[in-house]
């Protein structure tokens, strides 16, 4: 994955694909929702196989 931060939903989409297709794969990611510089939600996904 990039350094740089997507700013879109459709931009982190975009590079987890890219990072998938590459062969990469993750256990687990966070996805955090930043407002106001604090993290006001947090979403976590698991590898389910």
């Amino acid at each position: 994955m990039t350094t740089a931060a997507p700013t879109t939903t459709a931009a982190v989409a975009e590079e987890l694909v890219s990072f998938c297709r590459a062969g990469n794969f993750m256990e687990e990611m966070e996805l955090y929702e930043v407002k106001d510089g604090k993290i006001v939600r947090e979403h976590f996904f698991y590898r389910t196989s």
